[in-house]
């Protein structure tokens, strides 16, 4: 049987978050208008990895051998994953019944 003995709330601060990134990610344009290339600071941007026909500007290998690199998103205002909204929900309310109980039982 599992026990849930505490809980603990991590999050990666912005400095964190970049040192592991290898581009900001900064605008919504995919490709250039000019000539069809990545934009830099864009979803395809090629510090991201390659693509196609192209060659990773961060590790120098093609689309077979580049695993990808992280970029990350300077957002004005905290965003939450819809995904994780019930598991999070399930998760509170255990802790909350796993409190009120320690809470009982010191009281009686």
């Amino acid at each position: 049987m599992f026990i849930l003995e505490g809980l603990e709330y991590l999050f990666f601060s912005l400095s964190e978050t970049s040192s592991g990134s290898t581009t900001n990610i900064s605008t919504h344009l995919l490709y250039s208008n000019h000539n069809f290339c990545p934009v830099e600071g864009g979803l395809m941007d090629s510090k991201l990895g390659s693509a196609q026909n192209t060659v990773c500007s961060v590790c120098k290998k093609n689309v077979n051998r580049c695993p990808g690199h992280f970029g990350y998103l300077k957002l004005s205002l905290p965003v939450f994953n819809i995904g994780y909204l019930k598991p999070i929900q399930i998760i509170l309310q255990l802790e909350e019944m796993v409190l009120t109980s320690k809470v009982l039982q010191t009281i009686l």
